[in-house]
């Protein structure tokens, strides 16, 4: 008579966990400004890259500010600032443009009527990659 074991009954010699551990990583901080005039608007091409030519996905963590980089001159909801003087309009991933070893975001920012004002743009992005070489520009 022949004993067989049940699927149940034969156990690894070794289990692995299978979790994203060391997948999720972060860039280095970009930066970005430019000087806008009453009527003037700016369009900001965040850019998440693979130089490796590996697929990415990224997810941009961005932040605006107008003048000084200080928490109080943020937009939207810094103290000093006036938000109906300024229209933002994005974040927003460009999917058109990616072919998976990049994802492109872009942010639309115009100075309705806030005087000639310096407008700087800071962002760091969190990514699901299985490789270190990634840049944010």
């Amino acid at each position: 008579m022949i004993d067989r074991k049940g699927q149940r009954d034969i156990l690894p010699f070794a289990i692995k966990t299978r979790s994203l551990g060391d997948v999720i990583r972060r860039t280095d901080q970009a930066e970005g400004s430019t000087t806008l005039a009453n009527g003037e608007q700016v369009v900001f091409n965040i850019e998440t890259i693979s130089k490796a030519g590996v697929r990415v996905l990224a997810l941009p963590d961005i932040s605006i500010y107008i003048g000084t980089v200080t928490t109080t001159n943020q937009l939207p909801g810094g103290s000093a600032i006036d938000e109906s003087q300024w229209q933002v309009i994005g974040p927003w991933q460009d999917l058109a443009s990616t072919d998976g070893n990049n994802v492109r975001t872009i942010v639309y920012v115009r100075n309705i009527n806030a005087g000639s004002s310096v407008v700087t743009l800071q962002v760091k992005s969190r990514l699901i990659t299985n490789r270190l070489d990634v840049t944010t520009a």
